[in-house]
């Protein structure tokens, strides 16, 4: 009994290379200890789209409101950070879905073939959105502004070139494409429509106002470029 050699403590167990199986392969510690991608990287990914939602929606905001003291200082203020309360209110909406989706089923988000796929479209999405709205405010510079205008500006012209060329208010298809983009992101079933139908009902009162200006400050210019050019939004009719 006194030939077996002494058991080495637990701890320095620990620290010892894994046993080596036939072959050069070495067993997986008991336990599941080592399940680095198996268990924690579904969790990582989960954490990395909420991530990636949030850095979306500061690197929007405030983007926003570099571009208003940058180029627009007569329609600056805190306004121009695009925090409306029924925006707060439909992303706080986004939040809660996500986490009753983390409670009630947190394996319906598990990493896997599909829903890797869809994030992957959903930051597509946010990222050609976001392209496309700063692209338009570039294109356009002091002709965009936050809020409707309802006198024309001295210096205020139309704007045909750049993103504008591609399509009628890029800015907004952007934040369209954007503000869904981020739902489909975080693999919100209900709140990638929502945001959809919200999108259009604003963005439809949107256009026929600010349409309805733009005519009457450049008239057939406005015309021309409007017959021409489409918005590529599905927008209700008026």
């Amino acid at each position: 009994s006194h030939d077996r050699p002494p058991r080495a403590p637990r701890a320095a167990a620990a620290l010892l290379p894994p046993r080596q199986k036939p072959g050069g392969l070495a067993e997986r510690p008991p336990g599941g200890a080592g399940r680095g991608r198996g268990g924690g990287g579904r969790m990582g990914l989960a954490g990395a789209r909420r991530w990636a939602f949030a850095g979306a929606l500061g690197a929007f905001h405030t983007s926003e409101l570099a571009y208003a003291a940058a180029f627009t200082s007569h329609d600056f203020g805190w306004h121009s950070l695009l925090l409306s309360p029924p925006y707060a209110v439909a992303m706080a909406l986004a939040v809660a879905e996500e986490a009753v989706w983390a409670w009630a089923a947190p394996g319906l988000k598990a990493s896997g073939t599909v829903t890797d796929a869809v994030a992957a479209v959903g930051l597509g999405m946010v990222v050609m959105g976001e392209l496309l709205r700063k692209g338009a405010l570039l294109s356009a510079r002091g002709n965009f502004t936050h809020t409707i205008q309802h006198t024309r500006r001295k210096g205020h012209v139309l704007v045909t070139s750049g993103f504008y060329r591609l399509c009628r208010h890029p800015g907004y298809l952007g934040w369209w494409i954007w503000a869904v983009g981020t739902q489909v992101l975080l693999l919100n079933p209900a709140c990638s429509v929502l945001f959809h139908l919200l999108s259009r009902q604003f963005f439809s009162a949107r256009v026929q106002a600010e349409e309805a200006l733009l005519l009457r400050f450049f008239g057939q210019a406005f015309e021309e470029y409007a017959d021409c050019t489409p918005h590529y939004m599905p927008l209700r009719r008026a």
